[in-house]
């Protein structure tokens, strides 16, 4: 917080003013005073311990393979590191927060929108609520699901298991809720609509495989309202979970959101 914060470019153009605008929307924590090429940034901040740098990285999952660890699964990351290097795992990050997509899989402007907001939410919650762990990070994310309330939640239609209905899913759930195509969900997103909750699901390396992190987010604001995760065996981001191998919206992960949303 009381550090210097610029940003670092991917060189991707595209890429690179889905990330300035989703900044623009959503980044209040700290003011950013330069964007610079990531390389760049991150060699400046080597030599400044003042210096941070908020970028578009990976995370990856070790595995201890005869003594030695061995990376077994990437994932994309919007993360704010520091120049401190490990020989190991290289540029470690202050914070971060894993984006929706695996490997080398494009980084559109609805994932760079969450990226942000769930990152600005993250940081600032963290700061007023005094947590200096992320091992609390389920306070952080389900402090405002009260207001899901007046919120309509849209689910893309396509990362719904096979069977699940709307109908079935708006019995379980107790404020409205509506299965949607791509395009609509999209839509909400990009432009940042009050009155809409999107649900998205984040794929987090681990170990031999993927747990998969589902998350209403407001489409407006940079506030996380809930998330469900399945529990115990792998750690994530600080806590502990079980593998999820799923990656779809199932009946289990409906109920938890609707006991969040009750609260």
């Amino acid at each position: 917080k009381n550090g210097e914060l610029i940003v670092g470019l991917s060189g991707n153009a595209e890429q690179d003013e889905y990330l300035k605008k989703a900044i623009e929307k959503f980044w209040t924590f700290k003011e950013i005073s330069a964007y610079l090429p990531a390389e760049e940034a991150l060699n400046t901040a080597k030599t400044d311990k003042n210096l941070y740098v908020l970028h578009i990285g990976t995370g990856s999952a070790l595995s201890p393979v005869q003594g030695a660890y061995q990376t077994i699964r990437y994932g994309a990351q919007i993360k704010i590191s520091s120049g401190v290097y490990h020989r190991y795992s290289g540029i470690m990050p202050k914070v971060y927060f894993y984006l929706p997509t695996i490997g080398d899989e494009v980084i559109n402007q609805e994932i760079l929108f969450f990226g942000i907001s769930a990152l600005e939410h993250l940081c600032t919650e963290m700061v007023a609520e005094q947590i200096e762990s992320s091992s609390r990070w389920r306070e952080i994310f389900n402090k405002y699901s009260g207001e899901l309330k007046n919120k309509t939640v849209y689910i893309l239609e396509d990362w719904v298991e096979k069977g699940l209905t709307e109908t079935e899913i708006q019995s379980i759930y107790p404020h409205p809720i509506k299965l949607v195509s791509y395009e609509v969900w999209t839509e909400a997103i990009r432009t940042f609509r009050d009155d809409i909750a999107y649900c998205i699901i984040v794929s987090v390396p681990s170990a031999a495989n993927f747990t998969f992190m589902y998350y209403l987010v407001h489409a407006s604001e940079a506030r996380v309202f809930a998330t469900s995760y399945p529990k115990l065996n792998v750690s994530v981001q600080g806590s502990s979970v079980s593998q999820n191998k799923k990656g779809y919206i199932d009946r289990k992960t409906m109920k938890s959101f609707a006991d969040i949303a009750r609260k």
